[in-house]
């Protein structure tokens, strides 16, 4: 179970990505006007999933010393 720990925020931030690029892609598909929001989007999203990667990357390097 410990063993899991480390992995967990790196599969929530490819979880949160693939439900991104899932939700923008959809919209993108239905309206050519909503093409600017779903961008404002995605880039509102990167740092949310920069600070996850983070997280990721850094929580196996502390549970591994």
């Amino acid at each position: 179970m410990v063993a899991i720990l480390p992995i967990l925020p790196a599969i929530g931030s490819l979880l949160w990505l693939v439900v991104v690029l899932l939700s923008s892609g959809v919209l993108w598909l239905f309206s050519r006007r909503s093409r600017r929001l779903v961008l404002a989007f995605i880039k509102s999203q990167w740092s949310g999933l920069v600070v996850l990667a983070g997280i990721g990357v850094t929580l196996p390097m502390i549970y591994s010393i």
